[in-house]
């Protein structure tokens, strides 16, 4: 999708969701409403495949994922400040839902280099195997397309006693930039530049 209009649709959509102020259904009406100003033409016997514009499927999808990447770089930022690394060093892979078909994620894990402690998934914060094993090379959830996966914290004291920590050990050093515009938009094919004083950006930050 290269038409900046519809892009900034989208995105100005996805706030509007992550700050609760439009509904899943409004942000469709109104991405679709804009295609169709810009000549995308809706392909009637393809309506609910992902590979029609204008499905439900594929603007869901479109939708859901930005919102849920947004939100979870804020709590990545979160998660990663100087004093929630020192008390939670570590973080641990787990499912949040259940699916019908899940993905094979322990052997995601174990080709990606990721150790396991009595079957667990858990890694310190500035391993690069949450960028590994994320499908768009960012170190938080959601780590694939429709992915139920997330993390949850893991203590200093629990880190040491699984051998991934020393007593003495200083805190974890994150090793990548924490430039929120930078990291959130550097591994997609294209991106529209904002101000991030936008009201539809700040809502994000905040939600």
């Amino acid at each position: 999708m290269e038409e900046e209009r519809i892009l900034y649709e989208a995105r100005k959509s996805c706030a509007q969701i992550a700050s609760g102020t439009l509904s899943e259904s409004e942000a469709r009406r109104n991405i679709r409403r804009m295609m169709s100003i810009v000549g995308h033409k809706d392909v009637g016997d393809l309506a609910e495949r992902r590979t029609n514009l204008f499905s439900d499927a594929r603007l869901n999808l479109i939708l859901q994922q930005n919102v849920r990447s947004a939100r979870g770089y804020i709590q990545w930022r979160n998660a990663t400040s100087e004093g929630a690394l020192a008390a939670f060093p570590a973080q641990e892979l787990v499912r949040l839902y259940m699916v019908k078909k899940p993905r094979d994620w322990v052997e995601r894990w174990r080709s990606a280099g990721g150790k396991f402690f009595g079957g667990r998934m858990i890694a310190l914060k500035n391993d690069p195997i949450w960028t590994r094993i994320s499908r768009f090379g960012h170190p938080w959830p959601p780590f694939d397309f429709g992915s139920k996966m997330g993390v949850e914290d893991v203590s200093r004291s629990e880190a040491i006693r699984l051998g991934l920590l020393s007593e003495d050990s200083p805190p974890p050093q994150m090793p990548m930039s924490r430039d929120g515009q930078a990291m959130l938009n550097d591994t997609l094919q294209t991106s529209v530049p904002f101000n991030t004083n936008d009201p539809e950006w700040v809502s994000i930050v905040k939600s």
